[in-house]
């Protein structure tokens, strides 16, 4: 497993005069450091010595920007940064002149560091707005690291304007934050292992995790800002989560050597975490967990599958193929599922019928195979279903003919058919299928077997999966609000914010616990987990209310799900309770236009509609408590998903 490469900031307390910036910047280059950061508190309307911009330069980096640019554009790799305290209406002057001088010079963006305990808030939030709404600057905004409450105040005075950044400034450390195991007893443990999806290693208690490290971790991050992240050569250790999401760090240009060899010790820390991963779970594709992590941990929102309107493409049918883990726990669950069939007085050794409805490329086919193989039962004829004429061919060369020496020779006809209008000329011992969303029944997995299943199964016939909950909890997702504000501006479409969305979650701050919202049971008459529910068929309505367990902002919902496949194997995604190595799902995320700001203990009621009607599904929401807010995606005008 490979480190990320540290993405590494220097800075200076004094401006460097008389020195070219294209030479810094070379210099700059060399240590790996890709832009400068130009003290604007030096540009001549504020300090009229000096004279140039060229005369001074202050050192940065960010990972965006390649060097080899720096000789042509060099406005593109400067940010601004103003360091004046702000105490009073002149200091803002000064910085409004900064920012003036910034402009003027082709440098639109800006670092303000306005020092601890300054209490102009609301006259900087009216700066910055004008700023960014007028002048089109983007604003990194520094932030003491125990003041979140601050910046909050700051962001929602901006309205939330996605050019508003935030640098969070790490405490000063003591010799007790130093890196190894022992010390990251309950700190930062638990955000690494929340960032790979792994579950805490055993003996180890996340009572003392720093969850304000959380807070910050689901904020628009610019860049962290570690003045002091060394103590007697130790490096903080709240950098851990930040380098693994590589995330800029702001060092003194004197700590970088030692800040590089920190690199050592950081791979020797997650190489000890995944060591106890692999031994723990040695079904997962340790690589794809990497990888996920990795390209899907900043939030952007993805569009949800739709399998039943469109064929998924080869290269999504291999990226699910992947996950050794989700197809482990099929296959367990199926040789449960046979054993029990093999276990009645009635059953037929000359061997029995089993239906795959939806197979893809056949990974559950392979699996069903694989675990007839193992318990020693004979399967008399498969019954493979897929609507998609190009996973068929694949299917056709896969599949015709299969055998294994116990098991005889198997015909298994692949038909090319939406299994839901197929009329079965026999019944079917067991009925396999993966339809599952990442809300679990936002794929239509319900419409297409609870009125399915009677006819393939029969009353005797199992299915897997048997059933599966969603639950529904409130985040804080600032980064993911961040980028439906850019889609909504770019495309010109308010909608977005009325539409479901597929996200990885893992920075996002949960600040109540996931609550049992729908449930669906092929197996049993349907069963609700919650008693404040009104349904017709497929159509569900419930109203959750949680209490907020921390105090954040509410951007929206996420939805996940946990699916009982058969007998005690399943498989989950809520948080909390999360499958280890599971990456076939992210996260629903039903989105608020306007977030809204929760203190702890705070009631949250949201009520929650899935509409399953005139051939199409979707679903409604609305916040009943702290505040009133309309119905979203109301008669589904917005989204919706085709069940034709």
């Amino acid at each position: 497993m490979q480190t990320p490469p540290l993405t590494l900031c220097t800075h200076d307390s004094e401006p460097y005069r008389r020195c070219r910036l294209c030479t810094t910047l070379q210099a700059l280059s060399e240590k790996s450091m890709d832009f400068a950061v130009v003290p604007l508190d030096a540009a001549p309307d504020v300090y009229p010595g000096c004279r140039n911009y060229s005369d001074f330069a202050y050192f940065d980096d960010s990972p965006c920007v390649a060097r080899s640019q720096y000789e042509s554009s060099w406005e593109k790799l400067c940010v601004g940064r103003v360091q004046t305290p702000i105490q009073g209406p002149s200091d803002l002057k000064a910085v409004e002149a900064a920012a003036m001088y910034s402009l003027h010079i082709g440098m639109r963006t800006i670092l303000i560091d306005p020092g601890v305990g300054h209490r102009l808030l609301k006259p900087l939030a009216r700066l910055l707005n004008e700023l960014m709404n007028r002048h089109k600057m983007s604003v990194w905004y520094v932030s003491p690291w125990d003041q979140w409450k601050s910046w909050n105040q700051l962001r929602f005075m901006c309205g939330h304007n996605p050019l508003l950044g935030v640098c969070p400034r790490l405490p000063l450390m003591s010799d007790t934050t130093s890196v190894g195991l022992n010390s990251m007893h309950g700190k930062t443990l638990p955000s690494i292992c929340r960032y790979f999806g792994l579950p805490l290693p055993k003996g180890i208690s996340a009572a003392g995790h720093d969850k304000l490290g959380d807070l910050w971790l689901s904020e628009p991050l610019r860049a962290v800002y570690a003045q002091q992240p060394f103590a007697k050569g130790h490096p903080h250790s709240a950098l851990f989560p930040f380098l693994l999401r590589k995330v800029p760090l702001i060092v003194h240009k004197t700590c970088i050597d030692e800040f590089r060899g920190f690199a050592k010790s950081f791979e020797l820390e997650k190489e000890e975490i995944f060591s106890i991963f692999r031994k723990t779970y040695p079904d997962a594709n340790e690589d794809l967990v990497v990888t996920t992590a990795r390209e899907y941990h900043d939030g952007t929102p993805l569009a949800p599958l739709r399998p039943l309107q469109e064929n998924l493409e080869n290269g999504v049918y291999e990226a699910f193929e992947r996950d050794s883990v989700k197809y482990s726990a099929y296959q367990k669950a199926i040789a449960v599922a046979l054993q029990e069939i093999r276990a009645r007085k009635d059953f037929q050794k000359s061997g029995l019928n089993v239906a795959i409805l939806g197979a893809g490329r056949g990974p559950l086919v392979t699996c069903m195979m694989e675990a007839a193989y193992k318990i020693g039962i004979k399967v008399d004829c498969v019954h493979i279903f897929e609507k998609n004429k190009w996973a068929c061919r694949t299917l056709e060369k896969r599949f015709h003919h299969m055998s294994n020496e116990d098991c005889s020779r198997i015909h298994s006809p692949v038909i090319q058919h939406d299994f839901r209008k197929w009329k079965p000329d026999r019944t079917f011992d067991l009925a396999i299928s993966e339809l599952l969303g990442s809300f679990g029944c936002n794929e239509a997995s319900p419409e297409c077997l609870v009125d399915t299943l009677p006819e393939y199964l029969g009353k005797r016939g199992l299915s897997i999966p048997q059933r599966y909950t969603s639950y529904l909890a409130p985040v804080q997702a600032a980064k993911t609000h961040e980028s439906l504000l850019q889609m909504s501006a770019k495309s010109k479409d308010p909608s977005v914010f009325e539409r479901l969305h597929v996200v990885n979650l893992r920075d996002a701050h949960f600040l109540g616990k996931p609550v049992a919202c729908f449930e669906f049971d092929h197996g049993k008459r349907q069963v609700e987990p919650h008693s404040d529910m009104h349904n017709e068929g497929c159509s569900k309505f419930c109203s959750l209310t949680f209490i907020a367990t921390e105090e954040g902002v509410l951007h929206g919902f996420a939805g996940q799900f946990d699916c009982t496949l058969f007998g005690t194997e399943g498989i989950s995604t809520v948080e909390g309770s999360r499958t280890a190595g599971l990456v076939s799902w992210f996260s629903t995320y039903l989105p608020l236009r306007n977030p809204m700001r929760i203190g702890k203990d705070d009631r949250v009621t949201v009520n929650l509609w899935r509409i399953s009607k005139e051939g199409k599904l979707w679903y409604e929401w609305n916040i009943e408590e702290p505040h009133l807010t309309g119905i979203s995606n109301s008669g589904g005008v917005h989204d919706f998903l085709d069940l034709s």
